[in-house]
C-alpha cells in the first residue's frame, strides 16, 4: 500500500507519515525541504520515497501530478498549508496569494490528477475547524479551508455517480502544537495537544470511512456548539479567542 503526503517534513504531515509507516504503508514524502525529508525518511520503519516540491510552483505541482498519474496510490493526503494572522487588509498581498495557492489551488489540482488516474483509493484533505465559521484575524486562511471542505463534499457527490471507488475525506483539526503558529505570526498559541496525538485520532476515523473527521473531544464540542450558537454571538467569541493569540 502506498500513501502520498504533502507537507510531510513537519507537524501533522510528519505524524501521518510515522503512523502510516508503522502500519505497513510505503509513504511518499513531499515538501520543500530536502534535508528534513531525508531525516524523516531515515526514521521511518517501512519503505519510503521523497519528492522535493514547492506546491506554490507550477512546475513542481506538475511533477507531483505526473507521479499520481504513473503510480498506484492508495491514499493521497493533502496536508500542506500555511496561515496568515492579522487584519485582512494589513497582510501583504504576496503572502496572501502564496497561502491561497498552497491551501486551495495545490490540493485541487492534485485531487484532479489523482481521481482522473486512479480507479480506487481515498483522499484525505486537511482543512480546519475554522472552515465552519467566520475566522476573524485569519480571514483568508479560514476561507481557504472552507473552500477545501466544500470542494471535498461536492466531489464526493460526483464520485457517487461515477464508476470510481474513491472516497474523499476531510478532517477539521483545531489548534495543535506545531510550527504553524510561528509561521503564521501567532504569538500566543492556544494549542495543547501535539501533532502525533491528533494524527492518530484522525487516522482511526479515516479507516472508519468517515467523510468529515473532527478529532478530539474539545474540538468536537466546538464543532457542534458552533452549529447551535447564533452567528453574531459566535463571531464575537471567535474574535475574542483570535485576538488573545496576539
Amino acid at each position: 500500500m502506498k500513501a502520498v503526503i504533502t507537507g510531510a517534513s513537519s507537524g501533522l504531515g510528519e505524524s501521518f507519515a510515522k503512523w502510516l509507516s508503522v502500519h505497513q504503508y510505503c509513504v511518499v514524502l513531499i515538501a520543500r525541504h530536502e534535508e528534513a525529508l531525508l531525516r524523516l525518511q531515515k526514521e521511518l520503519p517501512n519503505k519510503s520515497e521523497i519528492i522535493v516540491a514547492d506546491l506554490t510552483d507550477e512546475a513542481d505541482i506538475s511533477k507531483v501530478c505526473a507521479y499520481l498519474q504513473d503510480e498506484k496510490v492508495d491514499l493521497l493526503i493533502n496536508n500542506a498549508g500555511i496561515g496568515c494572522f492579522g487584519e485582512f487588509w494589513k497582510i501583504p498581498s504576496d503572502q496572501e496569494r502564496k497561502m491561497l495557492e498552497l491551501n486551495m489551488l495545490a490540493p485541487a489540482l492534485l485531487m484532479k490528477s489523482y481521481i482522473a488516474n486512479q480507479q480506487t483509493g481515498r483522499i484525505l484533505n486537511v482543512a480546519s475547524i475554522a472552515a465552519k465559521q467566520a475566522d476573524p484575524l485569519m480571514a483568508g486562511y479560514g476561507a481557504s479551508k472552507a473552500f477545501l471542505l466544500m470542494l471535498s463534499k461536492s466531489i464526493n457527490v460526483e464520485l457517487a455517480h461515477s464508476t470510481k471507488d474513491i472516497l474523499v475525506q476531510t478532517c477539521l483539526p483545531g489548534s495543535f502544537l506545531s510550527a504553524f503558529d510561528k509561521q503564521a505570526n501567532i504569538t500566543h498559541s492556544l494549542a495543547k495537544d501535539g501533532s502525533d496525538c491528533i494524527a492518530e485520532k484522525i487516522m482511526r476515523d479515516v479507516f472508519k470511512n468517515k467523510k468529515i473527521i473532527v478529532p478530539g473531544t474539545k474540538n468536537k464540542g466546538a464543532y457542534y456548539l458552533g452549529k447551535m450558537i447564533p452567528e453574531r454571538i459566535m463571531n464575537k467569541i471567535e474574535y475574542k479567542l483570535q485576538k488573545s493569540k496576539r
